[in-house]
């Protein structure tokens, strides 16, 4: 199976974010594309973000028409800063080792993976799209 990772503060969640997900998901042929909202992202240290919860709530709201989009509250769930590679290795156990992961990330999201924990490991765990 092969599943699509779409990670990101979602404050707010958008009309791009969805266009993104559908787009790659037809594009890969994913069975779904995960909306992972960050629990706190360690790259905004000091901004205001909104709370978890809305944010949370705002993506579950934005996806609910759209079949192969779902919600995880992986980071939400998880304590402390949110950083991909733990939410990559922490999705990856619990999926056989045929299944891929592929991680959906923008222009300026590529533009701070080297600033990213560990980024190296994250391209062993997944396919970046």
């Amino acid at each position: 199976m092969k599943i699509g990772v779409l990670g990101g503060t979602f404050d707010p969640v958008h009309n791009g974010h969805i266009a993104i997900a559908e787009e790659t998901g037809s594009a890969l042929d994913l069975a779904e594309v995960l909306f992972i909202p960050a629990a706190q992202s360690p790259l905004k240290d000091g901004e205001s973000v909104l709370a978890a919860k809305y944010r949370v709530e705002m993506v579950r709201l934005a996806i609910s028409e759209h079949p192969r989009l779902s919600l995880s509250r992986i980071e939400v769930d998880r304590s402390g800063l949110s950083f991909t590679v733990d939410t990559i290795e922490e999705l990856r156990k619990g999926l056989d080792a045929a299944d891929e992961l592929y991680f959906i990330l923008g222009w300026d999201g590529l533009a701070q993976f080297p600033r990213w924990r560990e980024p190296a490991r994250i391209i062993e765990m997944c396919r970046l799209v």
